[in-house]
């Protein structure tokens, strides 16, 4: 799979020396608003699932298994929850958020409602226009017993301002849904102990033909801790490979999956504001590693002397194998990070030594362009040693054209400007730091306080976001991009969420995902 592009576009400008370091700057920095939106996407893929309201432990169940397989090359998302484990507030939330990637908010009313009045649900949510929404519930003994009367639950009607109708069609053997303002919400069809929802009459004919074995179904057999109470599976129907692969691979389209499973922690378990709500665990399947001469090793990171935007809204740390030129070329960031290196005249093995350890990005505190206060980026290189320093030396005598920068307490080499814009690269024999910020913005990694929150942290790799924080930088990350670009930024979020998008994220939690095997790894969510 390739890395995201780490590119900004060359600025114009009137001075020399604001062209020669804007430049240079995009040999190395990520195009910071698409870069970081992206590690939102991926981010959010994995805590879809986390993030649901869930408490008991149970089992992967075939009752529920009444989905037709879908079409390929159709992007799809699996959710199974039990015990009246979603609240109607959490799942409209998360369909809120699904919505604006693809769903109408509305076409998912209905199932929230029924999801948190049931005792196991399960949801079918296709992306975009390749199909609706199909839902399967477990009611209890008593709700079964009103419907085989032909009379719908009271709670199911929703009551209050927005209730639901419900006209029973005995030529089709199923309610006709209509919702407060007489629009089709679906069709429920109860089907031996299960309830059967869709938004058409095809789908639900389709979901009776897999109840009855003569189409096959979607499997809902879980491999990650079938006792958990959620569980989730994401589909991109092949669009990661398509948009990244080579374009004669046979293999092109592959479908890659992502599979979690989560559960709540006892109050008991959780120390306080800010302490894990949740773990989970996921797992991908379907992705390939390019890694090159080797592979990735874990590393201890709390244990790591590295530096943060504080307070930091998104970082992201990895733990770089020795890698070939060859393979370099399957990550364009780092390929063009060791261009820029080259660049400074930096001899091949200290640009050998940056390339290979641990590499921490992060956005938090602040940087000053011109007149405005923007979001910070920083990039760490812990642990180079001398290789560090000179790195930071060559920046402020190449790039800088020997300028002397203010000295930053702690490092012995390099500094930090504030002209044309904050910038620092500093570094002593343990940790190197370059990046967009203002040194009053930075702070070492914290025993205590986020990303790790006092925790051992052990993996080859981690992405760590603050989401409500996120939801406020997101406007500011946009400035940012097209301060830099000089064209304005057709941002895939704007167009689809907007503000949407931005409240959806506010309801989510701070979260703390974790690689500790090149395939899958852990996830917790935090109080705030």
């Amino acid at each position: 799979m390739k890395g995201l592009r780490w590119r900004f576009p060359e600025a114009g400008g009137v001075v020399l020396l604001r062209e020669r370091i804007l430049r240079t700057l995009g040999s190395i920095l990520p195009k910071v608003g698409h870069g970081v939106l992206a590690l939102v996407v991926l981010g959010l893929l994995g805590l879809l699932g986390a993030w649901i309201f869930l408490g008991l432990p149970s089992r992967g169940d075939q009752a529920l298994a009444v989905f037709p397989e879908p079409g390929d090359g159709v992007p799809w998302v699996l959710v199974q929850l039990e015990e009246k484990g979603l609240s109607r507030e959490s799942l409209a939330d998360l369909a809120g958020g699904l919505g604006r990637l693809g769903q109408e908010d509305r076409e998912l009313d209905l199932p929230a409602l029924l999801a948190g009045q049931v005792r196991r649900t399960a949801l079918f949510l296709p992306f975009g226009q390749e199909g609706n929404p199909l839902g399967v519930f477990l009611p209890e003994k008593g709700e079964l017993d009103s419907l085989r009367r032909g009379q719908v639950p009271a709670p199911w009607t929703g009551g209050g301002e927005r209730p639901f109708r419900y006209e029973f069609d005995g030529a089709l053997g199923a309610f006709r849904v209509l919702d407060a303002r007489e629009d089709p919400a679906g069709f429920l069809a109860l089907e031996g102990e299960r309830v059967l929802f869709a938004r058409s009459q095809e789908d639900l004919e389709a979901m009776k033909q897999v109840a009855a074995g003569a189409k096959k179904s979607l499997s809902l057999r879980w491999e990650l801790e079938p006792r958990w109470r959620g569980h989730l599976l994401v589909c991109d129907g092949g669009w990661l490979d398509r948009a990244s692969g080579e374009k004669d691979s046979p293999s092109r389209g592959a479908p890659l999956f992502l599979e979690m499973a989560w559960r709540y922690l006892l109050p008991a378990a959780v120390p306080g504001p800010g302490g894990p709500l949740g773990e989970a665990k996921w797992r991908v399947r379907g992705a390939s590693f390019p890694w090159g001469e080797e592979k990735p090793e874990s590393l201890t990171w709390n244990r790591q002397p590295f530096s943060l935007g504080d307070p930091p809204v998104l970082a992201l740390g990895v733990n770089l194998p020795k890698m070939g030129e060859e393979d370099l070329r399957r990550f364009p960031g780092l390929d063009r990070l060791k261009g820029w290196l080259e660049e400074l005249a930096l001899p091949k093995e200290t640009i050998g030594t940056l390339l290979r350890g641990p590499l921490v990005l992060s956005l938090g505190g602040k940087t000053q362009v011109l007149w405005f206060d923007l979001p910070g980026f920083l990039a760490d290189f812990p642990g180079r040693g001398e290789a560090g320093q000179a790195l930071a030396d060559a920046v402020w005598q190449k790039l800088f054209l020997g300028t002397k920068p203010t000295a930053l307490e702690g490092y012995d080499h390099g500094g930090a400007t504030e002209l044309p814009f904050t910038f620092l690269a500093a570094a002593n024999r343990s940790d190197a730091l370059l990046g967009l910020a203002k040194p009053e913005g930075i702070r070492p990694l914290s025993p205590e306080g986020p990303p790790f929150g006092g925790e051992t942290v052990r993996g080859w790799g981690w992405i760590y976001a603050d989401l409500p924080k996120l939801a406020d930088t997101l406007g500011e990350l946009t400035a940012l991009d097209e301060l830099f670009t000089g064209q304005e930024l057709k941002n895939p979020f704007e167009e689809q969420a907007g503000d949407a998008l931005r409240g959806f994220l506010r309801t989510l939690h701070p979260f703390l995902l974790v690689w500790d095997r090149p395939d899958g790894g852990t996830l917790k969510w935090y109080g705030r």
